[in-house]
């Protein structure tokens, strides 16, 4: 099963910005990947790094939001939260496609 997992941070190629959503997103991976389904990871340049890289057998694709664009003033109201959101939905139409969304 192909499965996807959106979050708001990955803790790659550094953790940093929201240490517990990154932990409980990297441990879901592990055990998707140790279960043998084939795991991608849709989330923000928040920590660095490429728009794709891999983290062990899953696809990494992150993309940016208003606070990218913007810095602090970006995320007025958390329109960096559905900004990126907003991005997702175009990879997942137009590059990913997962049997589930996590």
């Amino acid at each position: 099963m192909h499965v996807a997992i959106a979050t708001p941070a990955f803790p790659l190629p550094r953790s940093g910005r929201n240490a517990g959503i990154e932990r409980l997103s990297k441990e879901l991976v592990d055990g998707l990947l140790a279960r043998d389904h084939e795991v991608t990871v849709l989330t923000t340049l928040w920590n660095g790094g490429e728009a794709s890289e891999r983290y062990k057998d899953a696809w990494i694709f992150c993309v940016e939001d208003t606070s990218m664009t913007f810095g602090r003033w970006g995320a007025l109201a958390d329109a960096h939260y559905w900004s990126w959101g907003f991005r997702l939905r175009r990879v997942l139409s137009e590059d990913v496609r997962p049997d589930v969304v996590h």
